[in-house]
């Protein structure tokens, strides 16, 4: 289990530990009498009236970090986003959550009707800003994932950041890109088998372009195979088969 995958979870908590305090100050507060809202407890106290609103203030805000949560884990990890600026931003969405649950309410307590009135209006945008923002996200996802990309590329689409970092490849009369990562990082749905054999690497040169990719260069000798699927083979690297995507220079 790696450190980005520990990351997503510990957000899946904290969203979730943010939902269930959003429908406890909501929903039961009244059965919690000693469950204290922001720092001055006295003034959220001081009527029943200023108690409901408190908490239901707190309760929209809980709601809304725990649906920030979720989306930002699920951005951070499929994005592929580096473990510690996901931390960091843990730690920031964490520290505001925190805050904001604790000092709002007791803020729009001291403030006028009209103003309590443009903060629901203000906690209901932002919420629902956060949701459609996040439904179309999912659906670009799926497009991207799901749409062969054009110029050659049909997998490109299932390969994520830290692939392209260790980009391996070689030239032999057209420019051939290899991933030297495990086949299902090539496509999760694939089970790709070394069929009858392509030929071998005759040259390892590559040109300036292929370098600013940060490409290193197999060595010669080594053998292509051909699989089931037309657009990806295999390389024969030190017993072990690598897959790769191949596509035409320009």
């Amino acid at each position: 289990m790696n450190g980005d995958f520990i990351l997503l979870l510990i957000y899946i908590l904290e969203a979730a530990i943010l939902g269930a305090s959003a429908f406890i100050v909501r929903s039961k507060h009244s059965e919690f009498p000693d469950f204290k809202v922001g720092y001055h407890v006295k003034e959220a106290e001081a009527d029943k009236e200023s108690w409901e609103y408190a908490n239901d203030i707190a309760g929209k805000i809980c709601a809304l970090f725990a649906m920030v949560f979720l989306t930002a884990g699920l951005f951070c990890y499929i994005m592929g986003l580096s473990f510690i600026y996901t931390f960091e931003l843990l730690l920031l969405l964490t520290a505001a959550a925190v805050g904001c649950t604790l000092c709002v309410p007791v803020y729009l307590l001291k403030g006028t009707d009209r103003q309590r009135a443009r903060a629901n209006r203000t906690l209901r945008r932002v919420r629902t800003t956060v949701l459609v923002m996040t439904v179309l996200w999912l659906i670009w996802l799926y497009a991207y994932y799901h749409t062969p990309s054009a110029d050659n590329l049909p997998g490109l689409q299932s390969l994520q950041m830290d692939d392209l970092r260790e980009l391996k490849g070689y030239k032999r009369g057209q420019l051939i890109s290899v991933w030297d990562d495990p086949v299902k990082k090539v496509s999760p749905e694939q089970d790709l088998t070394a069929g009858e054999l392509d030929g071998t690497i005759e040259e390892t040169d590559a040109d300036g372009d292929f370098e600013d990719w940060y490409a290193t260069v197999l060595p010669e000798g080594t053998k292509i195979y051909e699989t089931d699927d037309a657009q990806i083979m295999l390389a024969e690297c030190e017993g072990e088969f690598v897959p790769y995507l191949k596509y035409v220079e320009g």
